[in-house]
């Protein structure tokens, strides 16, 4: 196989396995493996959550590919089925054909669906704000606000576009009015639990667990990336609660 088709469907798989949510130390070690299993012996893989750049050479010649990741999106059932071909290419060093059919197979897979999505921000924000000290009426008010910022979470995503700060800020201001007006109208007792379990659902737990292991791996320039990508969403929350309290000065206790 030449080395432009391996670099080809190599940069595909690392480009995928981080729109998908992959840790970059997991993308860099099965590129290079990968590469190693088809006889490449010079590898150089550099990745970072927004960019990839793979360097291959046969001896004689380099040849370099970079993709620039825009938009990601967390699916780790895609990233285990691109981890299993990546096995598969290691034992039986398949065609490209074959590879790059698999890897459209795998990108037109739904993701995950709406309706679980939905029930899981229903579930997450009520048990969190019963766990933080509300009760059971505050935690079901707290799951009903999760149904409706998901839907709206999506709505500014898709006329926004990928910018985590601008839509934490908004959907954080969003929740906050109605909780802000629930306590005004006396139908929850606690405001800070409620709070608590609703933003729950906006902190980005991947981000910061892949951010973390990157900083064990000494990976320390995906490692920042991904933890300002993490503090950045963390401030969007935080940005979005404190302009309700504080410019509108809406009662929250």
């Amino acid at each position: 196989m030449k080395l432009k088709e391996i670099l080809n469907f190599t940069t595909e798989i690392g480009y995928l396995m981080i729109c998908y949510g992959a840790d970059i130390s997991r993308v860099e070690r099965e590129v290079t493996e990968l590469c190693r299993a088809y006889g490449i012996r010079e590898i150089d893989v550099f990745a970072v959550p927004s960019s990839l750049v793979i360097t291959l050479s046969d001896g004689t010649s380099y040849h370099t590919k970079s993709r620039r990741i825009v938009s990601k999106s967390n699916d780790l059932d895609k990233v285990s089925q691109i981890v299993q071909l990546c096995q598969e290419m290691k034992s039986k060093k398949p065609e490209k054909e074959y590879v790059f059919h698999v890897l459209e197979e795998i990108k037109a897979q739904p993701g995950y669906r709406h309706w679980l999505v939905l029930l899981a921000y229903i579930v997450i924000s009520g048990t969190s704000a019963v766990f933080y000290g509300a009760g059971y009426v505050d935690g079901i008010f707290a799951g009903v606000i999760g149904a409706v910022i998901y839907p709206i979470q999506q709505l500014i995503k898709k006329f926004q576009g990928r910018s985590v700060f601008f839509v934490n800020l908004l959907c954080s201001s969003v929740a906050t009015s109605f909780v802000a007006v629930a306590m005004k109208c006396g139908w929850i007792a606690n405001s800070a639990p409620v709070l608590i379990g609703i933003m729950i659902t906006m902190i980005p737990g991947l981000a910061i667990t892949n951010g973390m292991r990157n900083f064990i791996n000494d990976d320390f320039i995906a490692g920042i990336i991904q933890m300002l990508e993490a503090l950045s969403a963390v401030l969007g929350i935080v940005g979005g609660i404190f302009f309700l309290i504080f410019v509108t000065d809406m009662p929250l206790i």
